[in-house]
C-alpha cells in the first residue's frame, strides 16, 4: 500500500533532520549522503519536499567544500524520471537539470542530462527552452543545434517538431547564421502557414542574410494574403519600395512600389518624398531658354 502524503512528509523531513544533524556534528558523508538520497525517493513527486532536501545538500556540500551530494541527488532524480510517468517525468528532469546547470555552475553537464531528456518528454516547451539555454551558455551551439534537428527528424508529432524547428530557428538567428535561420523558418512556414511572427522573422532573416530576391518573393506572397487597406498590408508594401530602392538599386521598381504605397495611404509622407526623389527630371536644354519664340 501506498503510504499517504502526510506520512511520506513526515518521514522525509526525519531523515533531512538526521542528516543535517549528522552535518553538523562533522559526520560522515557517506552517511549523510544515504539519508538525503532516501529522502528524494520518498518525496521526489512533491516540490516542496525536493526544495527541502536540495537545502540541506546544498548544505552538506558547502560544510564539506564538495558538490557530491548536490550532484548525487541530480543522478537519483534523473533515476526517477526515467522510471516516472509524465508530467512528473518531466518535472523531474527540469529539477535536476537546474540543479546541475544553476547550483552547480554546469552548464555543460545540464546540456548533456537535458539531450537525453527531450527524446523522452517530446512538446515539453520548459525542457526545450532549458536545452537551449543551457547549450548556448556551455558554448555547445554546433551540439545544440544537432540534437534540435535530430529531435525534428524523429518527431511524429508536428506540434513538437514545431517547437524544436522554432527552437533551431531562433538560435541560429541570434548567432547571426541568418541564411541557415531563413530556411528554418520556411520549414516552419511550411508546418504553420498562420504564423505570421515566423513569416515576419523569416523575411528579417532574408534581409539580413542579403537574400534579396528570395525575399521579394516573400513580400510578394505577404502582400497577397493581407487584407486589402489593411496595416499589415502597407507595411508589407513600404517593406517591398525600401528593398527595390535599397539594396537592390532599382529605381524604376522602386517607384512603382513607392506609388502603390501612396495609393494606399494617400498622404503618406514617406511615399511623398521616395516619389519626388526617384521621378526622372525633365531637362531643359540652354538653346531652349535662349531661343526667342518664333514669329511663325
Amino acid at each position: 500500500m501506498e503510504p499517504k502524503a502526510h506520512e511520506v512528509e513526515e518521514a522525509v523531513i526525519a531523515l533531512v533532520d538526521a542528516a543535517e544533524i549528522l552535518v553538523r556534528k562533522d559526520g560522515d558523508l557517506d552517511r549523510v549522503e544515504r539519508l538525503l538520497v532516501r529522502a528524494i525517493d520518498l518525496g521526489h513527486a512533491d516540490e516542496g519536499l525536493c526544495d527541502h532536501v536540495e537545502s540541506a545538500a546544498h548544505l552538506a556540500d558547502a560544510t564539506h567544500a564538495t558538490d557530491r551530494l548536490r550532484r548525487t541527488l541530480a543522478s537519483t532524480l534523473v533515476g526517477r524520471a526515467r522510471d516516472t510517468r509524465r508530467p512528473l517525468k518531466d518535472a523531474l528532469y527540469l529539477r535536476a537539470a537546474h540543479l546541475v546547470g544553476t547550483a552547480l555552475s554546469d552548464p555543460n553537464g545540464a546540456f548533456e542530462l537535458l539531450r537525453d531528456a527531450i527524446a523522452e518528454t517530446p512538446g515539453n516547451e520548459p525542457l526545450l527552452i532549458a536545452l537551449v539555454d543551457y547549450g548556448t551558455t556551455a558554448g555547445r551551439d554546433e551540439d545544440l543545434d544537432r540534437v534540435l534537428e535530430e529531435r525534428v527528424e524523429a518527431s511524429i508529432d508536428a506540434a513538437d517538431a514545431c517547437a524544436l524547428l522554432r527552437q533551431k530557428a531562433q538560435l541560429l538567428y541570434v548567432h547571426e547564421r541568418y541564411d541557415e535561420a531563413a530556411d528554418a523558418y520556411l520549414r516552419l512556414i511550411a508546418m504553420d502557414p498562420d504564423d505570421d511572427r515566423v513569416r515576419s522573422r523569416h523575411r528579417e532573416s532574408l534581409a539580413k542574410a542579403g537574400r534579396h530576391q528570395d525575399l521579394l518573393l516573400a513580400l510578394d506572397q505577404a502582400q497577397k494574403r493581407a487584407p486589402t487597406g489593411s496595416i499589415a498590408r502597407l507595411a508589407i508594401l513600404r517593406e517591398l519600395a525600401r528593398t527595390w530602392e535599397g539594396p537592390l538599386a532599382n529605381r524604376f521598381e522602386a517607384l512603382d512600389a513607392w506609388k502603390q504605397v501612396q495609393r494606399a495611404a494617400p498622404g503618406d509622407a514617406e511615399a511623398a518624398e521616395a516619389i519626388e526623389r526617384l521621378t526622372p527630371r525633365t531637362r531643359v536644354g540652354v538653346d531652349d531658354l535662349e531661343s526667342p519664340p518664333s514669329d511663325g
